[in-house]
């Protein structure tokens, strides 16, 4: 008998042992999956801040194009303005240079 007591008491032991274990491996799973899902939160944060700067980004850049057409449109405009200055000046150089050769023919 004492030697089935003492193996009712081995195999409540084990018991007791496998059962504390069970509750460690399932407060670990708990912990594990609390710490996923704060990963997975973590991570969609980050995505959703990719994504608004990379929306910033792109909009920058299309008002970077948008304003830099203008400036070369504008240039343009300056440039052809310059040049038609630039002829009539030259124009009225050369009248002048004209009218300084009749003048002193005359």
């Amino acid at each position: 008998m004492c030697r089935r007591a003492d193996e009712v008491r081995d195999l409540n032991e084990q018991l007791n042992d496998r059962e504390r274990r069970m509750h460690d491996v399932g407060a670990q799973l708990k912990r594990l999956e609390t710490e996923k899902q704060e990963l997975q939160s973590a991570v969609e944060e980050a995505d959703s801040a990719l994504e608004q700067g990379d929306t910033r980004l792109q909009q920058a850049l299309a008002d970077l194009t948008e304003q830099k057409a203008e400036t070369e449109r504008r240039l343009a405009e300056r440039e052809s303005e310059f040049d038609t200055t630039r002829h009539a000046i030259y124009t009225v150089s050369a009248d002048v240079t004209r009218l300084r050769a009749v003048t002193v023919f005359v």
